[in-house]
């Protein structure tokens, strides 16, 4: 679909939204088609919705490097308001309901680069006891780079990302297999793609959340909170030929975390009204430790008592 057509549907679903008077409409329309003159897209794609979706934390980021290169091109044209007073993260926002509403047609599999770059046969992450060295990553310095001018970059960073996540569900999936000795579809079952489940691997009865912890933090969904809450989750920690930890599920840790993102989230919706807080990474911190076992060398009956505890 070309720019043009999207952003005319785009408008008149904000227009039924927001009304036609104040002005709204017309500028999350416009910031929206700045957004990508600024990224060189001119198809409006599964692609597009990848790009924009994998970008949009550093859209929010005012210290990052994207932040200010979009600030400054979008200075030179004049249209600097569209960043500093948030309709761009505001556009964004509206576009996601907006799809929720009329999603896009999908893409044939042959035709779609993305959806073949994270084809779920070619994920292979194979569990060895032998090569866990059980160093929890405590959190460090990460450094990001940008190149906004090849946009399938910002889509690649997005794929590495859903790669990431699901070769350490492969990877906790083996230590299960592989190493307990547990059979598939009888004592597991792979559910990360489900919408009937808010986990990603049931074991036994009980729910288990993958994260990948490589780079010493992960992030978690209101759906993932609510079920951690709620006690019908537990928490698997995955650094691959690293080790596997299990948080335990009365974590005060966790409590704390969870009580500080909704205050955060809170405070910003009562005060920054174009903020957008949907993901916030949480850091570890040495108070964990205590709260974690590493699970890669006990055998299946000391994991199903974790699980029970």
């Amino acid at each position: 679909m070309t720019i043009d057509e999207f952003i005319k549907k785009f408008r008149t679903f904000c227009d039924n939204k927001y009304g036609t008077k104040n002005g709204t409409a017309s500028s999350y329309a416009n910031a929206l088609r700045y957004l990508l003159e600024y990224l060189r897209i001119d198809q409006f794609n599964e692609n597009t919705i990848l790009t924009i979706k994998s970008i949009e934390p550093d859209i929010r980021d005012k210290s990052g490097i994207l932040y200010g290169n979009l600030l400054s091109s979008f200075e030179h044209n004049g249209r600097a308001s569209y960043i500093e007073k948030g309709f761009v993260k505001a556009a964004i926002r509206s576009l996601q309901e907006f799809l929720s509403i009329s999603p896009l047609l999908p893409t044939s599999i042959n035709d779609d680069i993305i959806v073949e770059a994270v084809k779920d046969s070619d994920i292979i992450a194979l569990f060895k006891s032998d090569k866990t060295k059980q160093e929890f990553p405590l959190s460090r310095p990460i450094e990001h780079s940008y190149d906004i001018r090849q946009t399938n970059g910002t889509a690649k960073d997005s794929i590495k990302r859903i790669y990431s996540g699901r070769k350490a569900e492969k990877y906790f999936i083996s230590y299960l297999k592989d190493y307990l000795g547990l059979k598939p579809g009888i004592d597991f079952i792979d559910v990360s793609s489900s919408k009937d489940y808010g986990y990603d691997i049931r074991v036994f009865e009980y729910g288990i959340e993958v994260k990948n912890i490589k780079s010493g933090g992960f992030y978690l969904t209101d759906n993932e909170i609510a079920r951690l809450l709620c006690s019908q989750t537990h928490l698997v920690f995955v650094d691959i030929n690293n080790g596997i930890w299990l948080l335990k599920k009365s974590s005060r840790w966790l409590r704390k975390v969870i009580e500080n993102i909704k205050s955060v989230r809170e405070y910003c919706h009562a005060n920054y009204e174009c903020l957008d807080l949907t993901d916030i990474r949480i850091n570890f911190d040495s108070e964990i430790i205590s709260e974690i076992t590493e699970i890669s060398q006990i055998r299946r009956t000391q994991f199903e008592d974790l699980l029970k505890r």
